[in-house]
């Protein structure tokens, strides 16, 4: 206390400036990304995090070299802070030592700035440019010897076993809270409850420890058995033996089908196809780490779990794929991406689950392209990736088995020829709902040439199609939002949804109305193969089943829908947190929550000891 008295009044107005800055961002992490569960514990810790900064921080205010390290402290975590918010805003999680060691980069500024960036984020470095200017204006100056002095150091030395003994305290009052969990398997458990009991710094060595080491413990003692899950109904639908195409187009919204600006269709092909397709509208995608998640929920029928680069980290040869079933009924089995083979680590995972062929950016041409589209980094656009892919395609022999994923619409929206803009989008105000009403537009036309090339060829009679998307285009504004209107009480982003057609002459048409998931996708197409069994480890189950049944998502804070009411599992345990708005909320009980929680351990435990070295 002698300390602040001591401090001029621009140094305690820059003492202020830093512990309100700090304190303001570190709580806004705890409680509305962390969503910490204890605020017992997180008051207790803003109390030790006072003392610790008026014991050893204040000193340094009187030294220009001090506030200089107290800026760029702030300023550093001030970074961290916009960049975790930013990642939560797309993703619903925090930004895990995972994303940065395995993700593919910061994304192009122009998405920052248009996608995820909001007006009021530039509150969060007011704090830093105050303190920016006051570094150099305040004029009184104390050496660091005498700020950190022989007195000092007996002091300091003493309150120094002060902030321990009550952090110590803290850490054994709120983990007897949250269940009294050993520190990994606490983090395993829950990291709310670990970043509750033992803070930010910690949390990222508990992932550090466990990215590099022996994976036993952090798996836990839950028995590597799959839970309990539905059967299929084997009434076949199709001709087992004929050909099956699924299309994984990239940012489609479900809300997008249908809709209009100034009476002209986004959609129109896909608004027909819907006409002639099973379709389901409340069909929501995995989306927790990456688009990659919904490929992989797909041709595995699992849970993509939160802090899991899958395609990279886990050795997908052991897991079951709906491809090396349909290989091991006779089928060639190809897989078509107009970008990289090696984005998003492709180039391993289509050989381990089973494809025969995976056509890259490598194997397309860009001399021949009908499109001229700037480069942006993205490969090839979705017209001629259609349209040389039928080149393959024709090659292929039959049955085939040949999954496509399309490009053109991905963030930020502009990878579509400038000539093909559709005139009634030019007064969108937001450029970033203009490019994006212009690229699913042109995605639109190229399926429509796509389908119109494979009736040409024939293959429209004998052929099962799939159309889906990764995930939502994650677009807020006044023009076009995104998302679907779910009550919340919380801060947790809700599902996401995305469209589901089903196309084959012996499917009647019709719009369905059972919720959905990738992890679905696999045992339907089965089951209107007429196949009587799926794989054990499948979790997903048919939807050509009418019954409701929970759809989980794994983020940092797993969450489950269930007749459109929304559940999250939190270190309390699970609690509903909210409900579709259209569907207005129900007391419908969450069934079977004794399976539910045994899916989340059994994806946790199957993650943890299918890792390979990377």
């Amino acid at each position: 206390m002698k300390v602040f008295h001591a401090l001029s009044n621009d140094q305690k107005l820059y003492a202020a400036f830093f512990l309100l800055g700090f304190l303001l961002k570190y709580n806004y992490l705890a409680l509305q990304i962390f969503q910490v569960p204890s605020l017992t514990g997180l008051i207790f810790k803003n109390g030790i995090i006072v003392l610790f900064i008026f014991v050893y921080v204040l000193p340094l205010v009187q030294n220009r070299q001090g506030r200089n390290v107290v800026l760029y402290f702030l300023f550093a975590f001030s970074v961290f802070f916009l960049l975790t918010i930013w990642y939560n805003r797309y993703f619903g999680n925090y930004l895990s030592l995972s994303d940065i060691l395995m993700g593919r980069g910061v994304r192009p500024f122009k998405v920052l700035l248009n996608h995820l960036m909001r007006p009021y984020d530039a509150v969060f470095i007011l704090d830093c440019l105050v303190l920016f200017v006051f570094r150099t204006n305040v004029k009184r100056t104390v050496p660091v010897k005498n700020a950190y002095g022989p007195r000092f150091r007996r002091r300091g030395a003493f309150a120094g076993l002060i902030v321990a003994g009550l952090l110590l305290l803290q850490i054994a009052m709120t983990n007897t809270i949250l269940g009294n969990k050993r520190p990994i398997a606490l983090f395993n458990r829950s990291t709310s409850a670990f970043v509750n009991v033992y803070g930010l710094v910690p949390l990222y060595a508990a992932e550090y420890y466990i990215l590099y080491h022996s994976h036993t413990e952090e798996a836990g003692n839950v028995e590597v058995k799959p839970p309990s899950a539905e059967g299929l109904l084997g009434e076949k639908i199709v001709e087992k033996d004929e050909n099956i195409i699924v299309i994984q187009v990239e940012s489609l919204d479900q809300k997008i089908i249908d809709f209009q600006h100034k009476g002209r269709p986004v959609t129109p092909f896909l608004n027909a196809l819907k006409d002639k397709s099973l379709y389901f509208e409340n069909f929501y995608a995995q989306h927790v780490n990456g688009s990659f998640d919904s490929e992989f929920s797909f041709l595995t029928s699992i849970y993509p779990v939160n802090k899991n680069y899958g395609f990279k980290i886990n050795d997908l040869s052991v897991f079951e794929s709906l491809v090396k079933i349909f290989k091991k009924k006779g089928y060639s089995a190809q897989a078509f991406h107009g970008n990289e083979k090696t984005f998003f680590y492709r180039h391993k995972a289509f050989p381990e689950l089973g494809f025969d062929t995976f056509y890259g950016r490598e194997d397309f041409s860009f001399e021949d392209k009908v499109m001229d589209v700037k480069n942006t980094g993205l490969g090839l656009n979705d017209y001629d990736f259609f349209l040389q892919s039928l080149d393959f395609l024709k090659e292929a022999e039959q049955p085939f088995f040949a999954f496509f994923i399309t490009v053109t619409s991905h963030t930020p929206f502009d990878f579509y020829p400038p000539w093909q803009t559709v005139p009634e989008f030019s007064d969108v105000n937001n450029e970033l709902v203009r490019d994006y009403f212009n690229s699913i537009a042109f995605v639109d036309k190229s399926l429509r040439m796509f389908f119109e090339k494979l009736e040409d060829l024939g293959l429209d009679e004998n052929t099962l199609i799939l159309v889906y998307s990764d995930h939502e285009s994650g677009i807020e504004k006044e023009e076009y939002s995104s998302k679907r209107n779910f009550i919340l009480k919380s801060g947790l982003k809700p599902p996401e949804n995305i469209p589901l057609f089903i196309i084959h002459p012996d499917i009647a048409p019709g719009v369905v109305k059972t919720e959905g998931s990738t992890t679905d996708l696999a045992p339907t197409i089965l089951d209107i193969c007429g196949e009587k069994e799926k794989p054990e480890e499948f979790l997903g189950r048919s939807l050509i089943h009418p019954q409701e049944s929970p759809l989980l998502f794994l983020h940092e804070i797993p969450q489950i829908l269930y007749k459109s009411q929304l559940f999250a599992r939190l270190p309390t345990g699970i609690e509903k947190i909210g409900f579709l708005e259209q569907a207005g909320e129900k007391d419908s009980e969450l069934p079977d929550q004794e399976n539910i929680l045994h899916t989340i351990e059994f994806m946790k435990n199957i993650i943890f000891t299918r890792r390979v070295e990377f």
